[in-house]
């Protein structure tokens, strides 16, 4: 396994609330540091060092918890309301609004940049640009956010 395999299972650990498995009682809490804690030897073991800075721990939900110290690599793991997975860039609500603006304003960006370019207005010209640099900038991860609230 490499360091990206370990980073993405210490957040599949802290995602798990998302999966209804929640943290309910300290031997649960105490269980999620055993493995960090066997994750942290494993890394040791195969000298495969972990990023910790890119680990982060985020609570699912309205309710407001307090958050636990957990700690990787003998570094405390900071906790955080946004975390950015797989390039999706999410907020403890599961809601995908900044992302989705994030993407909106490179396209505009990169739109801009092809009228401004292109000397000549040629239509299938522009298509075929605006196809190869805006659109997939447009569509990539569109099915893990295409269910947003209609208020969004």
């Amino acid at each position: 396994m490499s360091t990206v395999d370990y980073t993405r299972y210490t957040r599949i650990i802290y995602c798990r609330p998302c999966y209804n498995v929640y943290l309910k009682s300290d031997v649960d809490t105490a269980n999620l540091q055993n493995a960090l804690d066997r994750i942290t030897d494993w890394s040791v073991k195969w000298q495969m060092p972990i990023s910790v800075k890119k680990c982060s721990v985020i609570i699912y939900g309205n309710r407001a918890t307090t958050v636990i110290p957990y700690y990787l690599c003998g570094s405390r793991l900071k906790s955080t309301d946004v975390v950015k997975d797989l390039g999706v860039t999410m907020n403890c609500h599961l809601q995908f609004s900044g992302h989705v603006n994030c993407i909106v304003g490179k396209a505009h960006s990169r739109a801009y940049l092809i009228r401004k370019c292109f000397v000549l207005r040629n239509p299938p010209l522009l298509m075929r640009a605006f196809s190869t640099y805006v659109r997939p900038l447009l569509e990539s991860s569109s099915s893990s956010f295409n269910l947003l609230k209609s208020t969004e």
